[in-house]
């Protein structure tokens, strides 16, 4: 290219490589791939040098594609029913058949394991993708067990020190804090944090997507000086590297606005909340989802703040996006209703509150079950204000169909 520089040359010609690469490996050209993989890594190895985690991401994709070029029929046929297994999960997935999913992954990592040797990179992402499905079933200890395996595969072919490394153990600790394991969790996620400031360094977006990690873990632990602390650190990184209408950095102002508002500081909640809520309308709108969430807790801590009828007008509209989008018997929309009910009943209008929650508990009751901790919070809510209204027998009725009193809390969770 004309006027280019150097390095900017050498750049194009690594992204041209690597498309190249995977390209002919995707139509079977091997040796052709083994060829773009060796400049690949010649360049990397003179720009960065032998150590640097570019060049070792390069040399393992070498070996990869050495791999590929010399397997013998048998293995080529072992590669192909493992990418047929692939495609059977994804198809199963798209299907709604959850267990055959998961039996058509458990394959994959079985034949992964066979072709590519039971600690490859290869064996590791068909793990990943075991990881994630269990993941959406909330299956946290087999998730938890099968990033333990990538986290220790990935440190052994990239090293410590490397983005694919950091991923792994940023994953794992996320699955252990939904596990409720916030001890083991906490040194994953400090070692991603440090790792990260080493490998991309300590002005970087991508250290600020493990600061807004570890901050929520301080969050969860009630400790929201340091996670507010953390989010500061990664809403300051975001907004200089990734421009400050970037979804990112509206994702980390939401987050710290919602630590505030948990700690009852709603003067600093606001403005982040508001500057979120403005990035979002503007770059993707008010039916996405983070938007609507954003809103959600706006609305709360408007009504926390006692500012009623910005969190009324607010609410209302939520609960509007909340039945277009999601549909009436979804619990997204009773939470929307639990909401606003709340804001009539701080405003002393119990009678427009009561259908509401009447229809919130409903709803939850076919969603999610009367056990399930919101419609229990919905279900006192009620109760409460049967009680304030004279009606004692009917809450005390009611208040006894759920297992335990459950605390109300704040609504920002």
């Amino acid at each position: 290219m004309p006027g280019a520089t150097p390095e900017a040359e050498v750049a194009q010609r690594l992204v041209a490589l690597a498309r190249a690469a995977r390209d002919h490996e995707q139509r079977g050209y091997y040796d052709a791939a083994v060829q773009s993989r060796e400049e690949a890594l010649r360049l990397l190895t003179d720009r960065f040098g032998p150590h640097a985690w570019q060049t070792r991401t390069a040399r393992v994709a070498l070996q990869q594609a050495q791999f590929l070029a010399d397997m013998t029929p048998q293995a080529r046929d072992a590669l192909r029913e493992l990418e047929a297994l692939q495609q059977r999960a994804q198809a199963a997935a798209v299907a709604g058949a959850g267990d055959e999913v998961d039996s058509y992954l458990q394959a994959a990592v079985q034949r992964s394991a066979e072709l590519w040797g039971p600690r490859h990179p290869q064996t590791a992402m068909r793990l990943l993708e075991q990881a994630e499905f269990y993941r959406g079933r909330r299956d946290f200890d087999t998730a938890a067990a099968c990033l333990q395996q990538v986290v220790d595969i990935r440190r052994d072919a990239y090293g410590r020190d490397h983005p694919e490394h950091i991923e792994a153990l940023s994953m794992l600790g996320l699955v252990q804090q939904q596990r409720g394991d916030l001890e083991r969790a906490s040194p994953l996620l400090h070692e991603a944090v440090e790792l990260a400031r080493t490998v991309w360094g300590a002005r970087s977006a991508e250290l600020a997507a493990h600061l807004n990690n570890l901050a929520m873990l301080h969050d969860e632990r009630g400790d929201f000086a340091r996670a507010a602390e953390l989010l500061q650190q990664a809403c300051e990184l975001q907004r200089q590297q990734l421009g400050p209408q970037s979804a990112a950095y509206a994702q980390t102002l939401f987050n710290l606005a919602t630590v505030y508002a948990q700690a009852g500081q709603y003067p600093e909640a606001l403005p982040q909340f508001e500057e979120a809520l403005a990035i979002l309308t503007q770059t993707v709108g008010r039916k996405d989802p983070l938007t609507t969430r954003v809103m959600a807790n706006l609305g709360t801590t408007y009504r926390l703040a006692g500012r009623l009828e910005e969190a009324e007008q607010l609410l209302q509209e939520l609960v509007a996006l909340r039945r277009e989008e999601v549909g009436s018997a979804h619990p997204d929309y009773a939470l929307a209703l639990h909401r606003l009910a709340n804001v009539y009943v701080d405003q002393h209008r119990d009678s427009q509150a009561e259908p509401l929650l009447r229809q919130a508990v409903r709803i939850m009751d076919e969603s999610l079950g009367r056990q399930h901790p919101s419609t229990a919070r919905a279900v006192s809510a009620l109760a409460d204000l049967l009680r304030r209204t004279g009606r004692t027998a009917e809450a005390e009725q009611l208040q006894a169909t759920v297992s335990a009193q459950v605390s109300g809390g704040n609504g920002l969770r």
